[in-house]
């Protein structure tokens, strides 16, 4: 076989073992958790009552959830905050009971929340308005939330989630516009983001 046949005969043969591995399905894996696993929970704060949109929550170290709540339909300012409920009560037949945790001022309507590695730090994406948004970050303690800095704008008004980077944040930013605009008439103009908020100078960059 010539050096030209070779050259031209191995992208074939790589192609058509490529597109052979993709035609062949992988092994089904037995599934650890099915319907029968799942039931509806429902969450409840003395003197608030059930908690609705639920929007995250995180697992703390010693057993605990903290929850993010927003009632966006209900309109009742008092279900929509930062709660914490032990993880052992989702083992019971009832319902799981929840402490408030605090907020800031002007509304606490929380959307994604992150603990940092150690458990002791709390950030969220609060929505304080419609179109509005920003980031609150703070001092997470036996059962109470401790704002420290917070950071919004017109570049936040699509952030969704968060994640602690050591004692800084990423930030996801939504593929829409905060508004109407032109990502609503041309599918796939729009973008999402990741920004990177520097808690200690309470700045921000868009990272991609």
């Amino acid at each position: 076989m010539s050096r030209v046949a070779l050259a031209l005969s191995l992208p074939l043969l790589a192609v058509f073992v490529t597109v052979l591995w993709l035609s062949v399905p992988p092994a089904r894996l037995p599934a650890r958790f099915g319907p029968a696993d799942c039931r509806r929970v429902a969450v409840e704060v003395p003197g608030i009552g059930a908690l609705a949109g639920i929007e995250d929550f995180a697992l703390t170290a010693d057993g605990r959830a903290v929850l993010s709540a927003d009632d966006r339909l209900g309109h009742d300012a008092a279900r929509s905050g930062l709660f914490l409920a032990r993880t052992a009560d989702l083992t019971g037949a009832g319902a799981v009971r929840a402490e408030p945790l605090g907020g800031v001022p002007g509304g606490t309507h929380p959307h994604g929340i992150a603990l940092d590695a150690a458990g002791t730090r709390l950030a969220y994406v609060n929505r304080p308005a419609p179109g509005e948004a920003e980031v609150i970050w703070g001092r997470l303690d036996a059962a109470r939330f401790r704002p420290e800095g917070r950071i919004g704008g017109a570049e936040f008004c699509r952030a969704n989630d968060l994640d602690f980077l050591g004692t800084d944040l990423l930030v996801t930013l939504d593929r829409a516009d905060c508004g109407a605009g032109l990502a609503d008439l041309l599918p796939g103009s729009a973008t999402g983001a990741v920004m990177h908020v520097r808690t200690a100078a309470g700045t921000a960059d868009a990272l991609a």
